[in-house]
């Protein structure tokens, strides 16, 4: 127990034996404005790494995926019996190298365990700011020289995204994709108003989005940011520290428009993070997080990933000059 929360205890108790009431703190009750402030004609930039706590988990494992496409088609029972069947040498020798050949092309369209972005801000005539996250490859990632793994390592170049918030962090770039602007929102969302410490919010967050096949059963959500504490730097700044909750889940049935069988499928995704945020200056001074997404059914993946943004000390110019 801190001291501080000791002493709150302590004051509590020596007010209800006197029977007096007893008021919070000044430190509690007083409220902080969290705002993105970047200066007229000035920029922001921000690095953020991500890492993959689990190498290997995005591997796709193409049975489960076949048999819950056969079931959706209403074909397993065929399949199950040409499975009976003995399959021939050429068979055999056939199937591992479509099998190995659609793994390999699985792979090419997936990051690599650890890569990083630069996000930049800067102001726009409306009073908002513009967000551009741009990647730049490594040297590891820019290895593949042949179709499709180079067809995507080169989509992956430049401005990923561009959106807009205001600068109390609310999105203003409405007509962004949904995950978009979860990336938006889980980063630069702000509670848009004076808050104090204890006090919590939610997030403008969609994280599981399930196709029009999708029959739910059951539905769980938990979407909440608090503020935990305001601390003076030492340097005249205070930081605020934020804690992130953020979960989703759905248990349903996937079933084809065609006809077929439905297959039972769950999605979920969680984010927890903390970020330490900088009043005065009105940027992050660390933000860390880890998401974690888990499925089963006909797509079954899972998947663990730590992402740490920071401010970097100068904004890249060649990145000043992206549309």
């Amino acid at each position: 127990m801190s001291a501080c929360v000791r002493w709150v205890v302590v004051a509590a108790t020596i007010a209800v034996l006197a029977g007096r009431s007893v008021s919070a703190p000044p430190a509690l009750k007083e409220k902080v404005l969290l705002e993105w402030k970047v200066p007229e004609g000035g920029a922001l930039a921000l690095k953020t790494s991500m890492e993959n706590l689990e190498p290997g988990s995005g591997d796709v494992d193409l049975k489960p995926i076949f048999e819950a496409l056969a079931q959706m088609l209403g074909v397993d029972e065929a399949l199950k019996e040409a499975q009976q069947t003995e399959p021939t040498p050429e068979q055999i020798a056939r199937d591992r190298q479509i099998t190995r050949e659609m793994k390999q092309s699985f792979r090419a369209l997936q990051l690599p365990d650890s890569y990083s972005t630069t996000t930049v801000l800067t102001p726009r005539p409306n009073g908002n700011l513009s967000v551009k996250i741009i990647m730049a490859l490594s040297p590891e990632m820019e290895k593949p020289k042949e179709s499709p793994a180079k067809f995507f390592r080169d989509m992956l170049k430049g401005v990923q995204l561009r959106g807009e918030i205001t600068p109390r962090g609310k999105i203003a770039s409405f007509w962004l994709e949904s995950k978009q602007k979860n990336l938006l929102a889980m980063f630069f969302g702000l509670p848009g108003r004076p808050v104090k410490v204890g006090d919590v919010w939610p997030l403008e967050v969609s994280l599981v989005s399930m196709g029009h096949g999708f029959i739910c059963e059951t539905a769980s959500r938990v979407n909440q940011v608090r503020l935990v504490s305001v601390e003076d730097t030492g340097d005249g700044d205070r930081v605020a520290t934020l804690d992130y909750l953020l979960f989703e889940r759905v248990e349903g049935r996937f079933k084809m428009p065609m006809g077929g069988k439905a297959v039972p499928s769950t999605m979920a995704f969680g984010f927890t993070g903390r970020g330490k945020f900088l009043v005065g200056k009105g940027r992050w001074r660390k933000f860390v997080a880890v998401t974690e997404t888990t499925s089963t059914g006909f797509m079954p993946g899972h998947a663990k990933q730590r992402l740490a943004m920071e401010p970097m000390d100068k904004v890249p110019k060649a990145y000043l000059k992206m549309e």
